[in-house]
């Protein structure tokens, strides 16, 4: 067991009365902990149901006020713990072996804005976020004695931060449990082994505490089960089009479902609802579809489960000559960001992607080749909307994936106007090709792969008579395998995202002759997730909710 005492106090502040942050909500004087909450206090409603605040008067008395910006000021208690440590057991018995850890942290305050947030009246800015139960009590008429203000269109205060929204921050967390059984050594001896051991872990298994934040695994829970009755609420619906992104066919429900059995869950569901989605009728991108000009991922096809439609009615100001996704993704404008106005911003694929893609793959010739940079001749081996001139000013490996609607190079209103792919069926193929792999084995897995590659993406020639051919000798190296495909299967499109999230697989681009700017480079090692794919948490945040543990160092050091 470790007990570890917190105690820490400012000894001196040189004299001065205290030092303030009230961006942060603290103070620094002498004597007092380093993180003291510092605060208008909150008095409860008045007569009228309204928010009231404590106002310190010259005189050493207090009022009260229900104007947020006249309100005094309070020391309203430490952020910190007294008190944080973990206890474990480990017991042993008849080749049983059970280990459980725990731990804790006592006292201290956190500020919960999320519970703010929930707790705020919607006004014009913002009519439409959720609401806390908690509303159901405030004050009204009928229920004079509530401490929660009353709830009202336009009043703003409700939320505003104040103790009201301090809570106690200690919390009890048993973090694991492990039971194995220890096989006899004569059960063993004739098979060449020294010892077999079979055990069961489970990792955070519940979490006590006063912070109303919801732990993880009920939020697991709780979308599992919204997903199950969804595939039951919904057998039989069909979509009228692929583009209707706030309803969902069968194909969606399934796929909703498999990003969680995907991560954690089982590979045997990921697999099965994989097929189910694949039989709903959608088949791979032609090469003709890939390759069009005018509709080239820009227009709903077979392959397309779900898509966003932007429409010329949604573009509605200029800025959209920029903030398009045509803008951030089509080498092929005279408008945006990635076009060729822009200053070198082109949308590239990563050299050591391109270098590893099988010859006879024709998805090739969708970015680039080296040799083929700054050839105006070579246009004609591409399907481009630009010209000779201007496609030898692209660089080597820039993509021509993303085509302005219509084919409309210069017109933005128009241009922009795209429908944009969120799910395609050749996801299904890959998922179901890596989760077979794990659940029936390598050569399983390598089959499906092997049959989605040469029968919808690679095309033998007299030049390039070798097919897509597997070579992984583990699982672990096939689903590296997999991985790649998809990375330039879906090239822009964001899957892969989710996929080293979840995997925590590591990437590079800082290597010599990489095609990507110095200042961009990055290196994650295996085991962890690159930075800049989780959502940032303010340090403020991290101070004062306990519940949030720093990720390692994304370095592998």
């Amino acid at each position: 067991m470790t007990y570890l005492p917190n105690e820490n106090k400012t000894v001196s502040v040189d004299g001065h009365a205290g030092y303030t942050d009230l961006s942060d909500f603290w103070f620094v004087g002498e004597g007092l902990p380093l993180h003291t909450w510092y605060m208008p206090k909150y008095a409860g409603p008045d007569s009228e149901g309204r928010s009231t605040w404590y106002v310190r008067n010259a005189d050493g008395t207090e009022t009260t006020t229900t104007s947020y910006s006249q309100a005094s000021y309070y020391n309203c208690g430490d952020a910190n713990p007294k008190v944080y440590g973990g206890f474990g057991t480990s017991l042993t018995a008849y080749g049983f072996d059970l280990t459980a850890s725990f731990i804790y942290s006592i006292g201290g305050k956190a500020l919960d804005s999320g519970y703010a947030t929930l707790m705020s009246s919607p006004y014009a800015a913002a009519e439409r976020h959720n609401l806390h139960k908690d509303l159901w009590n405030a004050w009204s008429e009928e229920n004079t004695t509530s401490d929660i203000p009353r709830f009202q269109y336009g009043d703003t205060s409700n939320g505003y931060t104040s103790s009201r929204f301090l809570t106690n921050a200690s919390y009890l967390t048993f973090k694991n449990i492990s039971l194995g059984y220890t096989l006899p050594r004569d059960w063993i001896k004739n098979l060449g082994l020294t010892s077999v051991r079979i055990y069961c872990t489970c990792d955070n298994v519940y979490y006590w505490t006063n912070n109303p934040r919801v732990p993880f695994y009920v939020m697991d829970r709780f979308i599992l089960t919204d997903l199950n009755r969804a595939e039951r609420f919904l057998n039989g619906y069909t979509r009228d089009n692929e583009t209707t992104a706030n309803e969902a066919d069968d194909s969606l429900k399934i796929y909703d479902q498999l990003g969680i059995t995907t991560a954690t869950q089982c590979f045997a569901n990921a697999a099965k609802y994989a097929r189910m989605a694949i039989n709903q009728g959608y088949t791979p991108m032609s090469k003709t579809d890939w390759y069009n000009e005018i509709t080239g991922f820009n227009t709903v096809n077979k392959s397309w489960m779900w898509a966003m439609k932007i429409g010329t009615d949604d573009i509605d100001d200029d800025d959209w000559a920029w903030k398009s996704f045509v803008s951030y993704m089509s080498n092929e404008t005279e408008f945006g960001i990635a076009g060729m106005q822009s200053d070198e911003a082109y949308r590239e694929i990563d050299r050591s992607l391109y270098e590893k893609m099988n010859a006879s793959d024709w998805r090739r010739y969708t970015w680039v080749a080296p040799g083929d940079a700054g050839q105006a001749d070579s246009v004609g081996h591409y399907s481009t909307l630009l010209t000779a001139s201007n496609f030898a000013n692209l660089p080597a490996y820039a993509g021509l994936k993303y085509k302005p609607a219509g084919g409309n190079m210069t017109d933005y209103k128009s241009g922009s106007a795209v429908s944009i792919p969120l799910m395609r069926v050749e996801e299904m193929y890959l998922i179901e090709a890596e989760a077979t792999a794990f659940t029936e084995g390598l050569k399983a897995g390598q089959k499906l792969l092997e049959n989605f590659m040469n029968t919808y993406r690679c095309t033998t020639t007299a030049a390039n008579p070798t097919p897509f051919k597997c070579t992984s000798t583990s699982v672990w190296d096939f689903e590296d395998e997999v991985i790649r495909q998809k990375e330039i299967e879906f090239w822009g499109e964001g899957v892969v995202y989710y996929d080293l999230k979840r995997l925590r697989k590591g990437f590079s681009t800082e290597y010599d002759g990489s095609n990507t700017y110095t200042y961009y480079q990055q290196s994650v090692a295996n085991g962890y997730v690159a930075p800049a794919m989780n959502v940032c948490i303010p340090n403020y945040e991290v101070q004062n909710n306990k519940g949030i543990v720093n990720n390692p160092d994304p370095q592998g050091e």
